[in-house]
């Protein structure tokens, strides 16, 4: 549906709400998943004298076309409830309204219909004159008119069934076949232009006013096939932007939750053979990380790197989970500490997400609190799920980024990198640079002494060790604490 039209519709249903405020009932269209919904509503018109409005009335179905108000006029519906009108009149009344819309076609018409329509009730329906009589009587011609109605009712609400489902039934499929069209031609495009990529080829390209990013090999996540993914929602990061991601695929209405990592290297250095040679190793970690398939450890899917044979700089693209919005960071923000059972449970993750990234011959190489996420449980009830972010390859960009800038923005003061040096591990002292298995061990220790004793725990403390014995301590007059309770 074209914006402008949508607006305009809802700036229209918005005056009615104002307008006729409980007389108004926005309705729930029921659709097929994925398919675009048209605004629908009932309004309930009353004799325009108020002394008749609770003996006369009836209620009128709408709903808005795609194209209303430009090339079409809204879908009216005369339906129970209706009170002091006469079943002839209720079909004089129903095309009376019809005539109405087609004579004001190109315009917002619903609040001139209503008019009219009370125009006409005033004009030909009488209002019923109240005629005493037994109460007896009086009981049997109310039971009598109450089970008409309710005859009545129910067989127009199995006609505006039948009709709601096929005006649904034709909306749908005509968003369906546009859509079915869309992405073919989608995927033919991409498909073309991947057949025809050069390595001058810039990353990411518009394709239909859509930002989208092709990769060489197919993915496959939860069974889903494609090459290629749509970006939106894009965030800087120190070393380049982030995107959220949905797949391109034949699956229309599939979606994962993903995200490309988009880094741009616009100094002159990695155009020159050194330089390209270093984002090559680069390349290669992530691609050792994508076979690291564990619950530890955040996933990533494919990897692009793009060099240009003459102008232009060069582009790393990561396809990867959407990382958790949580981080054990920001959780020792909000509660400064954690107690000893679920620390011992993250760390008992975090030795877990470790040990398989130093299975795949990799080193994590920054961890710290803002590279630990954390997400929920799929069984309710557990703690939360720990995810090692930014392994490997992103120390390794940060290093480069140090030693020959890219980009404009300041590099990021890593937890791991600003530690004082009586708490760097034993191989840190020689150089920053060096990377261990033993380093990566030794600050997730230091993680651990920052959940149970607080962020602030390499302030407060000279080094790890002075740290553990006022862990001990605390340990031990707890213990004594609860022997002495009677």
């Amino acid at each position: 549906m074209d914006l402008a039209i949508s607006e305009q519709q809802q700036q229209e249903i918005t005056a009615l709400k104002s307008i006729y405020a409980e007389d108004f009932k926005e309705c729930q269209p029921r659709a097929w998943k994925g398919a675009a919904r048209l605004p629908e509503f009932i309004l309930k018109i009353t004799h325009p004298d108020t002394e008749h409005a609770t003996k006369i009335y009836f209620h009128l179905h709408t709903i808005f076309p795609r194209t209303y108000p430009t090339n079409a006029y809204p879908i009216f519906t005369v339906q129970q409830p209706i009170k002091g009108i006469p079943d002839d009149y209720v079909t004089k009344l129903s095309n009376f309204i019809q005539a109405e819309a087609r004579q004001s076609r190109g315009t917002e018409i619903v609040f001139q219909v209503v008019t009219v329509a009370q125009d006409w009730i005033s004009t030909n329906i009488a209002p019923p004159v109240e005629v005493i009589g037994s109460l007896a009587s009086e009981m049997i011609k109310r039971a009598s008119e109450e089970e008409q109605a309710k005859k009545r009712r129910e067989e127009a609400e199995a006609q505006e069934e039948e009709e709601r489902k096929r005006l649904f039934a034709e909306a749908i499929n005509e968003q369906i076949q546009a859509d079915v069209h869309r992405h073919q031609i989608e995927r033919e495009k991409h498909r073309a232009r991947h057949r025809a990529q050069s390595d001058a080829t810039e990353v990411p390209e518009f394709t239909d006013n859509i930002l989208t990013q092709t990769f060489d090999r197919e993915i496959i996540v939860n069974e889903l096939r494609f090459r290629a993914v749509k970006l939106f929602h894009s965030r800087q990061d120190y070393l380049g932007i982030v995107y959220q991601a949905e797949p391109i695929c034949d699956d229309i209405a599939a979606t994962l939750p993903l995200e490309v990592h988009l880094v741009t290297f616009d100094s002159h250095y990695y155009t020159t053979h050194q330089g390209r040679k270093k984002l090559k190793l680069v390349q290669e970690d992530v691609q050792r990380l994508i076979g690291v398939q564990h619950g530890n450890v955040i996933r990533l899917y494919a990897v692009k790197l793009t060099l240009p044979h003459s102008s232009g700089a060069p582009q790393l693209a990561v396809l990867m989970e959407q990382r958790p919005q949580l981080t054990l960071h920001d959780l020792l923000e909000d509660c400064e500490t954690l107690r000893e059972e679920r620390a011992s449970s993250y760390l008992t993750q975090i030795l877990t997400g470790l040990n398989e990234v130093h299975a795949a011959d990799l080193l994590h190489r920054g961890l710290s609190l803002h590279s630990i996420g954390l997400s929920s449980h799929e069984r309710l009830g557990q703690s939360k799920l720990v995810k090692l972010l930014k392994v490997s390859y992103y120390v390794k960009l940060l290093d480069l980024h140090r030693s020959n800038p890219f980009g404009t923005n300041p590099l990021p003061a890593l937890d791991s990198m600003s530690l004082p040096e009586s708490w760097l591990a034993k191989d840190g002292h020689d150089s920053a640079l060096i990377y261990t298995k033993a380093r990566d061990i030794h600050y997730a220790g230091v993680v651990f002494l920052q959940m149970i004793l607080g962020r602030d725990v390499v302030e407060r403390f000279h080094d790890a060790q002075a740290a553990l014995v006022s862990c001990e301590s605390r340990r031990r007059t707890r213990s004594s604490a609860y022997t002495l309770q009677p």
